[in-house]
Order: structure tokens, then sequence, then C-alpha cells
């Protein structure tokens, strides 16, 4: 049994447990056991085709590994994907430990200080792998003081 039957299965057993509270109430407020069985399965093939959409997307999305070096003497190991319209960013940082972030349609150097907990220096060099990988981005303006690249930078996707 793989890790997503697993999951399946357990979804489908609280699942179960939900409904029958549900239907014990829906019954308890007057509906007929037909119509609130009907209401029931509505919601539960919705919220089922959203879980399935879920653990389907998340077992077909496949990251890259990259060797990412700025130029300004850091080297990144980034775990990158593309999914559709959805995008994500790993940066394996100690011991091969990291923070994966989705990347929306913009992505404000701001917003990965916070999200990633980084430096501006190391946000402006993974959106600097971003922008390469045709990503928008926003940098900070220059009255904001960081490491600045000053080699030609090298990327090189590994493994």
């Amino acid at each position: 049994m793989t890790p997503t039957d697993e999951i399946l299965k357990i979804i489908e057993h609280f699942e179960q447990l939900h409904y029958e509270i549900k239907m014990k109430h829906a019954v308890a407020q007057g509906l007929s056991r037909n119509n609130a069985f009907k209401a029931l399965i509505e919601i539960y093939l919705e919220q089922n085709e959203a879980i399935r959409t879920v653990i389907k997307n998340s077992e077909s999305t496949e990251f890259t590994k990259w060797d990412w070096q700025p130029g300004n003497g850091t080297r990144y190991e980034l775990h990158y994907s593309k999914t559709g319209d959805t995008a994500y960013i790993t940066w394996m940082r100690l011991k091969g430990s990291g923070t994966t972030s989705a990347i929306p349609e913009y992505l404000h150097y701001r917003y990965l200080t916070e999200k990633m907990q980084i430096g501006i220096a190391d946000a402006v060099a993974i959106l600097e792998f971003l922008e390469d990988k045709g990503h928008g981005v926003i940098y900070p303006d220059n009255r904001i003081s960081y490491q600045r690249s000053i080699r030609e930078p090298k990327l090189k996707q590994i493994q």
C-alpha cells in the first residue's frame, strides 16, 4: 500500500464518521433522511474531488535540482518545480533541510524573506534564479543595502 493509498483510506474512514454525524444532525432538524442524504452526497463529492486533486498534483510534481551560484560568493542548492500554473521553490539549507514556498505570479523580495526566513541577499539570489526561470520578480530598491553579485552567475542542473 502506497502512502497515498493510506491517506485515502484514512480520509474515507473520517468521511464515514463525519457522514454519520451529519446525517443524525440533518434528520434531527426535520429533513427527511432521503433529502439529507442527497445534500451530504453533493458536499462529499465536491470535497473528495478537491482532496483527490491535491493528492494527484502532489504525486505528479517533480522537482529539478539546481546548483545556483549568483556571483556574490554564495552557492545554493535549489529544488524547483512547475506544474501547470503552480510553481514551487525549495532552498536546501543545512543537512538537506529547507523551506518550500509556492511562487505567486509576481514575487517580491520581502515575500521570500518572510516566507523562507532568509536575509535580503539570499532572497535576491533566489529571485535571480526565478527570474531566469521566467517568473516576474521585484527586487529591493537601491536604498536597501545587501551584498550584490560581482561575478558572472553560474547555473547547473544536478542529478
